[in-house]
This record gives C-alpha cells, sequence and structure tokens, in this order.
C-alpha cells in the first residue's frame, strides 16, 4: 500500500525538518554574529504556532499544548492512516508549516551561511545545509502532494513533475529573499514587505491567502494563471536586481562571498532555478495536465477561520496503488 506509506514518510519528513531547525536554531544562538538570526527564526515558528491555533475552532488547554509541542501532527497523521483519508485540518495544518514556519526557516539559514562561511566548522555547516535541504525536501512534498494536479495517487509521473516544479520554486525564493537582506541587510523587511502588501491588495486583504502566494505563487486561488504571471514577475524582477547587487556592490561581506566563490554558485543555482520553475509550469499547464481530483481545489484557499473543519468542502483521499 504505497500511498499509505507516504503518507508516513510525510509525517516524518515534517518532524525531521523541525528537529533540523532546532539544531540550527541552537547552532545560530552559539555565534554572536548571527544571534538576531536565531530569535528572528523562533518568532517565525511562534507565528506560525499562533496562525494555527487561531484557524482551529476548538482551543482546549491540550489542543494548545499539542500544536506547541506539535503533537497534533502525530494524532491527526494516524487518524489519517487509521480512516484512509486526510482531514481538512491536517491539509491546513500542513500547507501553513511549510509556508510560514519552513520557508522563513530556510532562508534565516541560508543568510547566516553567507554570514559565517568564512569561519563556521564543520558540525554547523552540515547542521545548516542538512537543514536546509531537509526543509527544502518536505515542503515540496507538502505542496505538491495538496496540488490538485498531482491527482490522488502519490507516486506517479505527475507528481514527480510537481515535486521539481516547487523544488526550483523554494530553491529561488529562498535565494532570492536570503540575498536581498546580504545585499541591503534590514531594508530587505521593507521590500518583502512592500510585496506582501501588493498581494494582499490584488487578494482584496486576505491574509492567510496572502502569506500563501507570498511563498509559492501555486498556491492561489481564482485566476491562478494571471497570479502566477504577476507573482513570478514580481520574483523575477527581485531576484535579478539583488543578483546584479551581490555582483557589483563593493562591501566588506560581498566581498568576502565572492571570494569564496558564494556569489558565483548562487548566481549559477538560481538561474537553474528560475528555468526549472518555468519549465515545469509549462509542463503541468498542457492538457495532459488536467486536475485529477477537483475536490482539492478548495484546500488551496485557507480561510480566515475555520468554524467547522468537517465542513470543508473535499477531503483528500488516500488510495492504494
Amino acid at each position: 500500500k504505497l500511498d499509505y506509506f507516504f503518507v508516513a514518510i510525510d509525517i516524518f519528513m515534517g518532524y525531521f525538518d523541525l528537529v533540523s531547525d532546532i539544531l540550527a536554531i541552537i547552532q545560530l544562538f552559539a555565534n554572536s554574529d548571527t544571534l538576531a538570526l536565531a530569535i528572528l527564526n523562533i518568532c517565525f515558528v511562534a507565528f506560525h504556532v499562533g496562525l494555527e491555533i487561531y484557524i482551529t475552532p476548538e482551543r482546549s488547554c491540550w489542543v494548545i499544548v499539542s500544536h506547541i509541542f506539535h503533537l497534533h501532527i502525530v494524532s491527526q497523521g494516524v487518524d489519517a492512516l487509521r480512516r484512509g483519508e486526510e482531514s481538512p485540518v491536517l491539509v491546513v495544518s500542513k500547507k501553513l508549516d511549510a509556508i510560514c514556519r519552513s520557508i522563513p526557516s530556510m532562508i534565516l539559514q541560508l543568510y547566516s551561511l553567507y554570514l559565517t562561511y568564512s569561519t563556521i566548522d564543520l558540525k554547523g555547516y552540515i547542521i545548516f545545509i542538512v537543514s536546509i535541504s531537509c526543509g527544502a525536501m518536505s515542503t515540496a512534498i507538502t505542496l505538491s502532494s495538496l496540488n490538485a494536479k498531482s491527482g490522488n495517487r502519490k507516486f506517479s509521473t505527475r507528481f514527480l513533475l510537481l515535486l521539481l516544479y516547487y523544488l526550483a520554486e523554494i530553491l529561488m525564493r529562498i535565494i532570492t529573499i536570503s540575498i536581498m537582506f546580504a545585499s541591503i541587510k534590514a531594508i530587505a523587511f521593507a521590500v518583502v514587505g512592500i510585496d506582501f502588501l501588493f498581494r494582499l491588495l490584488v487578494l482584496e486583504g486576505d491574509f492567510p491567502s496572502a502569506i500563501m502566494w507570498l511563498g509559492s505563487d501555486s498556491t492561489t486561488t481564482g485566476d491562478i494563471k494571471r497570479k502566477w504571471i504577476g507573482g513570478s514577475l514580481i520574483n523575477v524582477l527581485e531576484l535579478f536586481t539583488f543578483l546584479f547587487i551581490i555582483n557589483m556592490l563593493d562591501t566588506s561581506d560581498l566581498d568576502t562571498m565572492r571570494e569564496f566563490g558564494i556569489v558565483r554558485n548562487i548566481t549559477i543555482i538560481s538561474c537553474c532555478g528560475l528555468f526549472g520553475k518555468s519549465v515545469f509550469y509549462m509542463m503541468t499547464t498542457t492538457s495532459w495536465f488536467q486536475e485529477l481530483d477537483s475536490s482539492k481545489a478548495n484546500i488551496d484557499k485557507i480561510p480566515e477561520k475555520i468554524e467547522n473543519p468537517m465542513a470543508i468542502q473535499g477531503k483528500v483521499e488516500i488510495l492504494s496503488i
């Protein structure tokens, strides 16, 4: 029963990603130059937990504790395996975890590598690389499995192409924002803030959906193609602007990054990510990629508050091959 095994692996990878993030945060605290990044990483984890509690209809002490310590993933995951379907609450929780915790953590950890590459020891380097890699894979698996085009069967050509799309998109996104901070430091918050406000305006104040769109251009609803094009154009403009800056601006930090070949590698990898994102998106919009499970379409929009999670249309069925 291959798909049941896939769901179990998905849950395991989510926890492995969380543990690797904790180790990365400990590593950030160990260096005085990255102390602020460690605190900011914890803030994103706390924001994710708070958002999950907010959208949960029942707020008993156990529910709050289980969300704080991420125990709800186990209980909901076991329930999904037992019943043969993922509840809407688990689906929302997985997508929030991917966008609100995992992606910001990867950005902060990648930026910290830029800052400490010349002084970091092998142990710290391995922790960051494993954490970033695991976070990217876990996030890509989550988003591709929740995409309507993947269908019910996880192990398929469609799912693999969607997985490659999200890996390319995530890679491009985390590099773009991390080089913003490497280039202009704290001013990057203003750039990201303007980007978010624009998306929020387009979505007419839908805050949760704007967060999703900021993380991935393929998590919107409505006119998806137009929003993907609009979001991608913003990302491309940001990427090439800051690639130009890190290649041309003369500062001590950027000089060190260029000396160690980091800037060159970032430029190549990010351009490959942009190319992969564009190619795989075009492949997934062909007639061959018709939506197999239309019930997933309603999951792509996170409601402001779930009054009755079981009332959300369309649970994700887990079918065996």
